[in-house]
């Protein structure tokens, strides 16, 4: 089965934009499986309130969480910080926060750290595709752990690249 998520924004319910999209996605035999809306209330008091009375018919809230960068050499999240699977990423602990490690490491089950020097040759700005990893070379630290997770690590010389601040994912062009 193939699966892709959408996202709405406006006023999605007034406009009937929301209803429009369900009735098509019905009509076409595919499952709208789950939804996310934003809320936005005068006053927590409201929001309270408004969260209780969703809940009846199923709704939660999803809880979200801040991940701050401290290392100045790691200057954006896609150089510290690459999902392989729906289970499993590479991260460079050393760029985030002591919350922000906490947070990875309850919602990632599988976090695979990244040396210093992996990091500085952005490791993390790495491109996945199937079970294969592309990074920059420099990176050799990462085919025995990556090959434990049944992962190819594939490295391609990209040091111009990171001259400008980016490797390996920053070089891609996403169609889907």
């Amino acid at each position: 089965m193939i699966e892709e998520s959408v996202e709405l924004k406006g006023h999605i319910i007034d406009s009937l934009l929301l209803p429009k999209v369900l009735d098509l996605i019905i009509a076409r035999g595919a499952d709208p499986s789950c939804a996310r809306i934003r809320i936005r209330a005068q006053d927590r008091a409201v929001m309270d309130e408004l969260l209780a009375s969703l809940r009846v018919h199923g709704a939660e809230a999803i809880e979200m969480e801040d991940a701050q960068l401290v290392e100045a050499d790691i200057y954006h999240l896609d150089t510290c910080f690459c999902p392989l699977d729906d289970r499993s990423a590479l991260y460079y602990p050393p760029a985030f926060d002591a919350a922000a490690v906490t947070v990875l490491k309850k919602s990632v089950p599988d976090l695979l750290p990244v040396s210093d020097q992996s990091a500085l040759r952005f490791a993390c700005n790495a491109v996945v595709v199937g079970r294969t990893v592309v990074t920059n070379t420099g990176c050799d630290d990462l085919a025995a752990p990556l090959a434990e997770r049944h992962y190819k690590l594939r490295m391609s010389e990209l040091s111009e690249f990171i001259k400008s601040g980016g490797s390996a994912r920053c070089l891609t062009l996403n169609l889907s």
